[in-house]
């Protein structure tokens, strides 16, 4: 599975491809935020994005807006990260079109489970 790991914290970044690739995820590439994400997209293919959701440039809500409205990535599996587990981030999520979402911090068992039931 490839996976593109969204967050402008680069240690941030880290922990989750460390985490991904004890899951057994090894194609994991990087954004620093979602205009990178976006730019990232237009040549490399992925099956899922995790992506934070507070950013600078271009947040994750904004990034879930721009790849519902593309073609090419409408349907793609979005993973957000929040540290922010109020009831109406994680709804502002979910409307724009998150497919599931997880609170920081997390544990490598809570990341397994979020992936498993994102990419069902």
């Amino acid at each position: 599975m490839r996976i593109l790991v969204v967050d402008d914290q680069a240690t941030m970044r880290r922990i989750i491809v460390r985490m991904l690739k004890k899951l057994g995820h090894q194609d994991c590439y990087e954004a620093q935020n979602g205009a990178d994400a976006v730019e990232r997209l237009e040549t490399l293919t992925v099956d899922v994005v995790i992506s934070d959701c507070r950013m600078p440039s271009m947040d994750g809500i904004d990034l879930l807006h721009a790849l519902r409205a593309n073609e090419s990535t409408k349907k793609l599996p979005v993973l957000m990260v929040t540290a922010n587990a109020d009831e109406a981030n994680v709804l502002s999520a979910l409307r724009a079109g998150a497919t599931n979402y997880l609170v920081k911090p997390f544990t490598l068992d809570s990341l397994r489970d979020k992936m498993a039931a994102t990419m069902q």
